[in-house]
Formats: structure tokens, C-alpha cells, sequence
């Protein structure tokens, strides 16, 4: 574990990651949770969405361990066991960024917009 993993990881999050969409019946499946340790960030920053169209993000998630989080995805904070995102209050993941690891040791950081 690197200085920013032991230092601002403290949190855990859980993400659900969007399997698909079923345009016929309107269902989305998502995958099993997934439980990361994080950093979430409460603050409106105005993000690109996947559209390239700007859109206000209420907050952020940081972690070296959302490398899979993609836009559509549903992350929340806590550790959760429900297949369901929304059911289990989640946030839709509006844009992805990542923060590159320095050349003294540190892992990439992803970063998951809500």
C-alpha cells in the first residue's frame, strides 16, 4: 500500500458495475457488488459526461481500486450486499478521470463523478 492508499483511503464504497441494457423489456443488469476502499468527496464540480456535454458532479470517489468503474456504473458509500444499486440507494457514475501515479512510488488514482 502506497502513502496515498494509507493516508486517504480510509473509506470503503461499493460499485455495481452495468452488465447491460434490455431496450425491449427497459431492464438494466448489473454485476455482483464490489466492495473498494475509497475516499468520497462532497462538492459540485462541473465534469464532462461520456456525451462530452457538461454536467454538474455532486461529489467524487477516489481510489487506486476503481480502475473497472465506468460511466453508467452505481457507486455509494459503505460496504452493501444488494444486486440491486438503486434499491440500495447508489448514485449513477457520471464521468471517470484518473490521476496518474508519481514516479516515487504511488499507484494511479481513479476518480468515479456522481
Amino acid at each position: 500500500m502506497d502513502f496515498l492508499g494509507a493516508d486517504f483511503m480510509t473509506e470503503t464504497c461499493t460499485y455495481w458495475a452495468r452488465l447491460g441494457h434490455d431496450d425491449w423489456s427497459g431492464v438494466t443488469t448489473y454485476a455482483n457488488p464490489v466492495t473498494a476502499r475509497c475516499w468520497y468527496k462532497r462538492d459540485n464540480k462541473m465534469v464532462r459526461n461520456a456525451m462530452g456535454q457538461e454536467v454538474v458532479s455532486a461529489g467524487t470517489f477516489f481510489s487506486d481500486e476503481l480502475s473497472p468503474v465506468s460511466v453508467g456504473d452505481y457507486i455509494k458509500s459503505g460496504a452493501h450486499a444488494g444486486i440491486d444499486p438503486i434499491e440500495a440507494g447508489a448514485m449513477e457514475v457520471i464521468a471517470t478521470g484518473q490521476i496518474p501515479g508519481s514516479p516515487l512510488g504511488s499507484t494511479d488514482l481513479y476518480k468515479a463523478f456522481v
